[in-house]
């Protein structure tokens, strides 16, 4: 796979994953996988990642890709897939590379119930208010 991406030399990659793969070959699979992409594209390329709400989001995936993006419901109603999509050929055209704030617990949480309901509630206010805010991403998980 890498010698291929490094003849395709992409601007942009954008992948949908789970976020919370698991196996008994690696202790970090996706993580693994991004780095691999990584160090095949270098460090011009963009790397955007469309997970699920829980992913288990590592140091290894937030140092090899430059988004990480997640569903924001449970149930899962809101793909995000045209969402990370967007955003890459945004940043493609811009160069600009967006921060986030991970979060690496791994129990879910349902977003139709307080307190979860009223904190998406208040992150889709601010996204749709006049605030510098490209996109608020909380990972619904339970830490333990």
């Amino acid at each position: 796979m890498g010698q291929e991406l490094k003849k395709l030399s992409p601007d942009a990659i954008v992948l949908d994953l789970h976020g919370s793969m698991s196996t008994t070959g690696f202790e970090d699979a996706e993580g693994d996988f991004l780095s691999n992409i990584r160090s095949a594209v270098g460090g011009n390329a963009i790397i955007r990642v469309g997970l699920d709400l829980h992913a288990n989001i590592t140091p290894q995936m937030l140092k090899a890709a430059d988004i990480c993006i997640a569903c924001k419901n449970n149930p899962r109603d809101d793909y995000y897939g045209k969402k990370v999509v967007s955003m890459s050929w945004k940043a493609v055209c811009a160069r600009s590379i967006p921060r986030e704030n991970p979060n690496d617990c791994s129990r879910q949480a349902r977003t139709n119930l307080s307190p979860l309901k009223e904190i998406h509630a208040r992150a889709s206010a601010l996204e749709n208010s006049e605030a510098p805010v490209v996109e608020l991403i909380i990972y619904n998980v339970t830490c333990h």
